[in-house]
C-alpha cells in the first residue's frame, strides 16, 4: 500500500504539470505551462498521520515545493511543521481555524496541486472546491461515497478538465 502511494504520488508529481488541454481554462493553461518549467506548488489539506505520510513523500521530490497546509487540528499542524522545518522549503502557510478554512486556502494560494487527506465525509466536497480552484487534485480512497458524490466529481473534472 505504501510503495503504491509513493507510487502515484511521483506519478503526479512528475507528469500533471505537462498535460495540456485545448478545452482548459486560462487559470489552468497558466498553470500547466508555469508548473512545466517550475517545482510544483502543492497545498494539504489533512495533515494528520496519512497526511504527513504524503507530505514526507512529497518533500523528498525535486520538483515539488509545499507551500501551504490546512487541518483543523492543532496537534496535526504542529507535526507537519516539526517535519518541515528541517527542510530547506520556505517558510509555508497555515489555514486552521474552522472546517472551511481550506476554502480560503484554495482562494488565496496559488496551488498547483492539493493533497487531500481527511475524513471520507470531507472528501468530494474538498476535491471538488480543489478542482474549481484550478488545482490538480489528489485524493484518498475513498473519493466519494454515495453515487451522487461520484457524479460531481465526474461533472467537475468535466467543467474544468482538471484531475
Amino acid at each position: 500500500m505504501k510503495k503504491a502511494t509513493i507510487a502515484g504520488l511521483t506519478t503526479v508529481a512528475f507528469t500533471a504539470p505537462g498535460i495540456s488541454d485545448p478545452a482548459q481554462g486560462e487559470k489552468t493553461k497558466k498553470k500547466t505551462a508555469q508548473a512545466a518549467t517550475d517545482r510544483i506548488r502543492t497545498g494539504f489539506i489533512g495533515v494528520g498521520n496519512r497526511g504527513q505520510g504524503h507530505l514526507q513523500t512529497c518533500m523528498g521530490l525535486s520538483n515539488v515545493e509545499v507551500v501551504a497546509i490546512c487541518d483543523v487540528s492543532e496537534r496535526s499542524l504542529s507535526a507537519a511543521k516539526n517535519i518541515i522545518s528541517g527542510s530547506n522549503f520556505p517558510e509555508l502557510k497555515v489555514y486552521t481555524g474552522n472546517d472551511f478554512a481550506y476554502l480560503e486556502m484554495l482562494e488565496k494560494e496559488d496551488l498547483d496541486a492539493v493533497i487531500i487527506s481527511t475524513p471520507w465525509e470531507w472528501h468530494t466536497r474538498m476535491a471538488v472546491a480543489s478542482m474549481k480552484s484550478g488545482a490538480y487534485t489528489g485524493v484518498e480512497v475513498p473519493a466519494a461515497t454515495t453515487i451522487d458524490e461520484c457524479w460531481d466529481l465526474v461533472n467537475t473534472h468535466e467543467e474544468t478538465g482538471i484531475n
